[in-house]
């Protein structure tokens, strides 16, 4: 039997990462998935899917991925249930195996460094006659 997820999305808030009691790191996070389709306003609808990642997976996602960003995740469908006061609850989530970056946060802020660099690179005026060419 196959259980398998792929989905592609943005993160709705900063990755935190934990550690249990047996020392495993683990990182709970919601991806904004958007639809395919259009809804009747002509829009499109977003589906907000619980993932969870631990160890390695956990650590990466928590060097390198911020809220807003675009990343796919690989992994599998996972329904736990428990008791509670409002009886048997259930929660679905992806156990996530593998993350790909797909745009990275820091290319902006790159970006406005190189900006700010070129404006503050001398400049030197040359007459035409001074060229080569």
């Amino acid at each position: 039997m196959l259980n398998q997820v792929i989905l592609i999305g943005r993160l709705t808030k900063n990755i935190e990462v934990k550690s249990l009691t047996n020392g495993v790191h683990v990182t709970s996070f919601t991806l904004a998935v958007q639809r395919n389709f259009k809804n009747k306003d002509n829009g499109y609808d977003t589906d907000f899917i619980n993932c969870v990642a631990y160890r390695n997976t956990a650590d990466l996602m928590g060097n390198y991925c911020f809220k807003g960003q675009l990343i796919a995740v690989s992994g599998r469908l996972q329904i736990r249930s428990w008791e509670s006061e409002q009886g048997r609850r259930y929660a679905t989530e992806v156990i996530v195996n593998n993350i790909e970056v797909l745009e990275w946060k820091e290319k902006k802020s790159i970006e406005e460094k190189a900006n700010k660099f070129f404006d503050e690179v001398p400049t030197r005026d040359i007459s035409e006659d001074d060229l080569p060419f």
